[in-house]
């Protein structure tokens, strides 16, 4: 992407997350894609666009796994200056999830990980996630309490119970469920491990 320069990845805490050398985080994480990779296979998603991309590695393993065809959108320039150093052949676009710069029913699939929790307005991300969808997509969101109890245990967010600081809104499946239910027909919802797992049809 024209205009963005390198980053240093050590400043990201998504990095160091996704680099975890801790067993037990590594084998949840790794289930975690695999589930993602496994229901936009069930998807037959020829085309996705992963918006809330962050840094890029779940864009990367989706690239390799399921489609060469997937964009890249994010707020942040700086997570975008991470994704092109890890040189993904994607394009890199820099955006927000309350106005996607894309006309309606642009990608097969819409995937967008870990994103609504720090919204103000999820409904509204929502709807532009529908709009820019043909079929499907994939929408991600930490288990609250599941999540909480994690943090404790690693003496994380003591101060907070184990809440991340910048996360707005709480979920356990049922609010999730009706969040989705609320803009989308079909919803199917799956816990894996620390996450709430949304696949939704247009």
């Amino acid at each position: 992407m024209n205009g963005i320069e390198t980053y240093d990845e050590e400043c990201s805490t998504n990095i160091r997350k996704y680099k975890t050398k801790n067993p037990l985080k590594k084998y949840v994480i790794a289930n975690f894609l695999d589930e993602i990779i496994t229901k936009l296979r069930e998807c037959c998603a020829k085309s996705v666009l992963d918006v809330g991309s962050g840094e890029g590695i779940a864009s990367k393993m989706i690239r390799k796994n399921v489609t060469e065809n997937i964009d890249m959108l994010d707020v942040s320039i700086d997570n975008l200056k991470i994704a092109k150093n890890y040189n993904i052949k994607s394009n890199i676009i820099c955006g927000s999830i309350y106005n996607l710069p894309f006309c309606d029913d642009a990608y097969d699939t819409i995937m967008c990980l870990e994103v609504l929790e720090h919204l103000d307005e999820p409904e509204k991300a929502l709807k532009e996630i529908k709009r820019v969808s043909r079929s499907y997509a994939i929408i991600s969101v930490p288990h609250t309490l599941i999540f909480r109890i994690g943090n404790l245990f690693s003496l994380k967010n003591l101060s907070n119970f184990g809440e991340a600081p910048d996360h707005k809104i709480s979920f356990n499946k049922g609010t999730f469920e009706r969040m989705l239910q609320m803009e989308f027909g079909h919803v199917e919802v799956t816990k894996k491990h620390f996450w709430l797992i949304g696949k939704v049809k247009i």
